[in-house]
């Protein structure tokens, strides 16, 4: 939840970018790949691999701040029910009768 609503979070899509290997890659059958392909391939994961670490790094960063949220929560939660505690000994403790 944000901002005390009741809408739940909404996750954000980050899109990946990434070409597919040649059918004949995936299933084993070429049988050579020349230096030119090798390090297209190569750059191809690196750039697969940044994105997908800028991704964990946004989510992280997202769960984190969910968690601190919740962790707020909870606080004035247990604030508020320390105070209905308080207040409740008030009134059955109290020798005369309140009127609400």
């Amino acid at each position: 939840m944000r901002g005390g609503s009741s809408e739940p979070a909404r996750e954000t899509a980050i899109p990946l970018e990434f070409k597919a290997l040649p059918f004949e890659w995936m299933c084993g059958t070429a049988t050579a790949m020349n230096a030119s392909e090798h390090d297209k391939t190569g750059e191809m994961l690196d750039d697969f691999a940044i994105q997908l670490e800028k991704r964990v790094t946004e989510r992280t960063l997202q769960l984190q701040n969910a968690v601190t949220q919740l962790e707020k929560e909870v606080a004035d939660c247990k604030n508020i029910q320390t105070e209905l505690h308080v207040l409740s000994r008030v009134f059955r403790d109290a020798a005369d009768s309140i009127l609400i």
